[in-house]
């Protein structure tokens, strides 16, 4: 994949969020476990919340920061990933975790990649401020995921 600018990139993550809230939703119907089925509904909700965030960049970001040019490219697609996920019916909560943290782990790269392709400015700080977003969710969804495995 490629992205000129930080549009391109903010409107890639946009289409992942929308595309892991609907893997979840059909995990969550095929899923054999309560506890399962439980996690699944969570996560499509928190995507479902999530895009709200990615949209606001993609509409309100000032001109000087979504037409910031990164050129950035990765080999890794993602996307396809989240659309090709062959999870079974029989998966349980730690698999659906580290299916999940690599799908945040490799968008977080790709925030990563490109915060450090831009000089100091603007932009930059923007795109830190999005990272930490991302950080953040990620320490919700660990926090979240234990205390199911508290229930």
């Amino acid at each position: 994949m490629r992205f000129q600018q930080l549009s391109d990139l903010f409107k890639h993550m946009l289409v992942c969020r929308e595309s892991l809230a609907s893997s979840y939703h059909q995990l969550g119907a095929q899923a054999s476990f309560e506890k399962t089925r439980i996690l699944l509904h969570y996560l499509e909700e928190r995507e479902r919340k999530g895009l709200s965030y990615y949209q606001t960049l993609i509409d309100d970001s000032p001109n000087d920061i979504a037409q910031t040019w990164v050129d950035l490219s990765s080999d890794t697609d993602t996307l396809a990933q989240i659309k090709d996920v062959n999870l079974n019916q029989y998966m349980d909560a730690d698999a659906i975790l580290t299916w999940v943290m690599l799908i945040e782990d490799q968008l977080l790269a790709l925030l990563e990649q490109a915060q450090q392709s831009l000089g100091l400015g603007h932009a930059k700080e923007s795109l830190g401020q999005v990272i930490e977003h991302h950080n953040n969710r990620q320490h919700q969804l660990v926090h979240a995921v234990h205390r199911l495995d508290d229930m």
